[in-house]
């Protein structure tokens, strides 16, 4: 038995994060990520309410990022939809990314900053699901052409290596590049 096989009536909550990255002036790009969450059926609430399915989150950052290292120089949140006025008050919760870069221990720095009370829980899910992506943007945007050696070997020792299986760094692909970066 799998679980599908396990699972019962209709579908109750679904979340989608989208996210896109396109090339702006002044040779940056912008990463735009998006997260809406979805209630398919009325509940109870922990505050004594009801609550008819509909949109619970719709969230949505923007962020700038630049060479050589991939600095976040601006960054901006936008809120359709949340469930409570007040989190509208974690909008400016991310200006602090201004000036960072996207490379190891950004994940960790995140959690940090806006985790609890310093932020918002959505966001920060939103945020960590778009560092990788940007770095792919990013990455795809620089590759129209053979990136110079020096760009490759940074990004190499400061955003692949050790980041997943594949680009750890006793195994071949890393080996490989690098010995063409000599």
């Amino acid at each position: 038995m799998t679980l599908c096989d396990e699972r019962m009536g209709q579908k109750i909550h679904g979340r989608n994060i989208s996210i896109a990255t396109f090339e702006c002036d002044g040779g940056g790009v912008i990463v735009e990520g998006r997260l809406t969450d979805n209630r398919f059926i009325e509940i109870s609430l922990i505050t004594g309410h009801d609550a008819p399915p509909g949109v619970v989150h719709d969230m949505i950052i923007r962020m700038k990022l630049e060479d050589p290292k991939m600095t976040i120089t601006d960054i901006e949140v936008e809120m359709p939809h949340v469930p409570h006025d007040e989190c509208l008050e974690t909008q400016k919760s991310l200006d602090w990314l201004k000036g960072q870069t996207i490379a190891k221990g950004f994940s960790a720095r995140v959690n940090k900053k806006t985790g609890g009370a310093n932020g918002c829980r959505h966001l920060s899910a939103l945020l960590l699901a778009m560092a990788p992506a940007a770095l792919q943007g990013f990455f795809t945007s620089r590759s129209k052409e053979a990136l110079p050696k020096k760009t490759l070997s940074y990004l190499m020792k400061h955003f692949f290596t050790d980041t997943c299986h594949f680009w750890r760094k006793d195994g071949a692909p890393i080996k490989d590049i690098m010995k063409r970066l000599e």
